[in-house]
C-alpha cells in the first residue's frame, strides 16, 4: 500500500515544473486563466481567508495573493509562469487549501534546477512544499497519502526529512524527471 501510494504521489507530482517560477507583476496580455480553468474570485477569496488560519500562513499568505487563482479540471493543481495557480476545482476547502500551501511555497521559494547539487535542491525544495501541504491535510482529516497521518505530530525538520525520503524513494521516474530538467539547465 505504501509503495502504491508513493507511485500514486509521484504521478501528481509529475507537472510540468520548468513552468514553476518567483511571483511577479501579471502580464496583462497573458490569459489569466490557462488550462481551461477560470478565476472564481469568491472561491479564491474563501481559499485564501482559509490558508490565513494555518500555522504556516505566516510565510505563505502574501506570495500566495500575489497569483492568480484559477480552477479547473486538473489531475493536480499546478503552478504556471510566475503568477497563475491552477487548482482543482473539485478539491474541498483543506484540501485546496492544502495545495495552495504547495504552491505558495514553491511561489515563495522558487525550484532551480541549475547547480552542481541541482537534483538533491529541487527534491529538498518539492520536501519542503509537500511536507507543508500534508501536514494541513493531516490537521483537518484529508490526507491523501498513506506519508501524510500523523504527519502534524512530527517536528519540522522530521516532516521535511520523511518526505525527502518518500520523494527519493519513489519511482525512478519521478527523479528522472527532475534530473532531466536539471541536465536541460546551464550550469554555473
Amino acid at each position: 500500500m505504501l509503495r502504491s501510494a508513493i507511485a500514486r504521489r509521484a504521478a501528481t507530482l509529475l507537472v510540468p515544473l520548468a513552468t514553476i517560477a518567483c511571483p511577479g507583476a501579471r502580464d496583462p496580455a497573458a490569459p489569466p486563466c490557462p488550462l481551461g480553468a477560470r478565476e472564481d474570485p469568491s472561491r479564491a477569496a474563501a481559499v485564501l481567508e482559509d490558508l490565513s488560519h494555518e500555522p504556516e500562513s505566516a510565510s505563505l499568505l502574501e506570495p500566495a495573493r500575489r497569483l492568480t487563482l484559477c480552477f479547473g479540471d486538473v489531475a493536480q493543481a499546478v503552478l504556471v509562469g510566475d503568477h497563475v495557480a491552477v487548482l482543482d476545482a473539485r478539491a474541498a476547502g483543506p484540501q485546496a487549501t492544502a495545495r495552495l500551501a504547495h504552491l505558495a511555497e514553491h511561489a515563495r521559494a522558487p525550484i532551480s534546477f541549475t547547480g552542481e547539487d541541482c537534483l538533491e535542491a529541487a527534491l529538498a525544495a518539492e520536501a519542503r512544499a509537500w511536507a507543508i501541504e500534508l501536514t494541513i491535510q493531516d490537521r483537518h482529516g484529508v490526507v491523501s497519502d498513506d506519508i501524510g497521518v500523523g504527519f502534524e505530530a512530527l517536528p519540522p525538520e522530521e516532516r521535511r526529512a520523511r518526505a525527502l525520503a518518500h520523494l527519493r524513494a519513489g519511482p525512478p521516474s519521478f527523479a528522472a524527471h527532475y534530473r532531466a530538467l536539471c541536465d536541460r539547465s546551464p550550469r554555473p
